[in-house]
């Protein structure tokens, strides 16, 4: 389908390596990460990644930035990312993406469909599911099974879905 396109403000505070600098070092082991997932992929054993880690401010939403725009090889695939750190959500922010409805509204009542909230970021290539409007609960928004059935519906339009999720120590949405 066709979806949105809305540009990313791309600045060093991205720490987007693959994009600003794709002959570093670490351009090169996200290229390396990207080969190892491949081979997974053609397999058809992996499409879906959630990238967490302990604590916030690890890094995992630049990881899940520069594995994107890796995974997507200038628009050779199509990947999604969804950023599901409803606590603390920093995709769109960082990327000072105008805010709009996203994965909270789309749990919180079905009958907003999750690829009406979908749009493509250029120039990096791929696609976000934001996190939409804060609420108050968002750990029972995750916990219920219109996460899985979400994912369910876009799977079949993405080769690759990224999950941009919380810091697994402190809250239990991981």
């Amino acid at each position: 389908p066709e979806l949105p396109v809305e540009e990313a403000h791309l600045s060093a505070e991205n720490r987007l390596v693959y994009f600003s600098d794709s002959r570093s070092p670490a351009a090169d082991r996200y290229r390396l990460l990207r080969m190892r997932l491949k081979e997974h992929w053609h397999t058809g054993k992996l499409k879906k990644l959630l990238v967490t880690g302990a604590l916030a401010h690890d890094g995992k939403s630049t990881v899940v930035l520069n594995l994107a725009t890796v995974l997507a090889e200038r628009g050779k695939r199509t990947v999604l990312v969804v950023e599901a750190d409803l606590h603390h959500p920093s995709i769109g922010v960082s990327l000072r993406l105008k805010p709009r409805v996203g994965l909270t509204e789309c749990l919180a009542d079905e009958a907003i469909a999750p690829l009406s909230a979908i749009r493509r970021i250029e120039p990096l290539g791929w696609y976000l599911l934001p996190a939409g409007e804060p609420r108050r609960n968002p750990t029972e928004l995750l916990q219920t099974p219109v996460f899985g059935q979400i994912l369910q519906k876009l799977s079949p339009y993405f080769d690759w879905i990224l999950i941009d999720s919380p810091p697994v120590i402190p809250l239990t949405d991981s």
